[in-house]
């Protein structure tokens, strides 16, 4: 089974998921926004082979839908740290170009961190 890591990055979307939901659409539609991107997590904790490889968006990165967002994340031995989470309506190419550098930096980190937590 995959340990799954959330990092700040992808804990703010999160946060900024359900309050943007909540004020557009009811704080019932946030609930279910956040309780599949649960469900999603759990999902791939015991099959990260659900994890999509899409060259034309990232060489390095892995994607899985959950409801109307992609799950932007790493695999690095039986660890999967989500990055961050993107709406569906987003450019996720220009949007990852942008963003993949930095990304990188925090798998690196986490990574270490978790090592350290193994030990």
């Amino acid at each position: 089974m995959a340990q799954i890591h959330l990092t700040d990055r992808a804990l703010l979307d999160i946060e900024d998921i359900y309050g943007f939901s909540v004020e557009n659409w009811g704080e019932k539609t946030a609930e279910r926004y956040l309780d599949q991107i649960q469900d999603s997590l759990l999902l791939l904790e015991e099959n990260p082979k659900l994890l999509l490889q899409k060259p034309e968006i990232s060489n390095r990165f892995k994607l899985y839908q959950t409801g109307a967002h992609w799950l932007i994340c790493d695999v690095v031995d039986n660890d999967i740290f989500v990055l961050t989470i993107k709406h569906l309506s987003m450019n996720l190419l220009d949007r990852l170009k942008t963003l993949e550098p930095t990304l990188e930096e925090e798998v690196s980190f986490l990574y270490q961190k978790a090592l350290k937590s193994k030990k």
